[in-house]
Parts: structure tokens; sequence; C-alpha cells
């Protein structure tokens, strides 16, 4: 009997250790991002509502440089259905491992600067982002597709 516990308690180890290569294996295959995933043109938009401030819409383009900075961009933007374009911004950004990631936008006008915080997910190999707000009181939504992507290239 003790021979056949053995043998049960090796045929279960072998069956153990199996399962854990394959999982690690597929775990292989897992993206890993990092702040250098976020690099080029993009064009987006954000839709939603903002509660201080109404329904709220934003469309344009940025750059990022793959080191974390958002370093141009611009867009329009309409706020209670009061439209303004050429809305400048420029911002900060952390990719995590698995390709989530938050921003900071800091919008760089004349009469003020107001931030915005966003928490993302990078998808199609950083072509593109899903994104919301982070803020609170606010239900904004977007994506971002990266501009010009050459065929054959990462």
């Amino acid at each position: 009997m003790n021979s056949i516990n053995r043998g049960t308690k090796l045929v279960l180890a072998v069956l153990f250790l199996a399962l854990s290569v394959t999982a690690y294996a597929q775990d292989d295959d897992a993206p890993s991002c990092s702040n250098n995933s976020l690099k080029g043109a993009f064009g987006f938009q954000i839709t939603g509502t903002n509660n201080f401030f109404g329904p709220f819409a934003f469309s344009g383009r940025f750059a990022a440089d793959g080191k974390g900075n958002i370093t141009s961009g611009t867009g329009t933007e309409s706020v209670a259905g009061d439209v303004v374009s050429g809305v400048p911004f420029i911002g900060t950004y952390t990719i995590n491992a698995d390709c989530t990631g938050k921003a900071v936008i800091v919008f760089v006008r004349s009469d003020n600067q107001q931030q915005a915080g966003l928490n993302f997910t990078l998808v199609n190999d950083g072509q593109g982002l899903f994104f919301m707000s982070s803020d609170q009181q606010t239900i904004e939504t977007g994506i971002a597709q990266k501009i010009f992507v050459k065929k054959g290239s990462d």
C-alpha cells in the first residue's frame, strides 16, 4: 500500500510540474510594457461628463517620447457646448509591465493651467490606448490610435 501511495504521489508531482511548466510558458507570451511602449504621434478623442462643467468632448493629437513624457499635444474641446480649438497640453505618464498606466495632462493656457488625470491600457502592441479620467466628479472615457503606423514595423 505504501508503494501505491508513493506512486500516486509521483504521478501527482509529475502532473503538478507539467501544469506549472504550461502556466509558465503561457506567461512568456504575455506582453511586457514600459514607458518605451508609448512612443510617437497619436490621434485621440475623449467624451463624457464633467460634473463641474457638464458634457465634455476633446479630440486632437499628442506626441509621446517613450520616456514618460507627452511632449506636445493640441486639440479641440467642447465644454457644455462651448467649443475652443487649439487647446495645448503636455504631460507625463508611467506604464506598468502589464500595459496599464497613468498619465497627468497639463493644459497650458495663458489664463490658467489645469491638470487632468488618466488611467489607461495600451493595446495592439502599443499602437492604441483605451483610457478614462481618474479625476473625481468626471465620467470621461476615450481612445487613442497611433498616426501613420508603418507596415511591418513595431
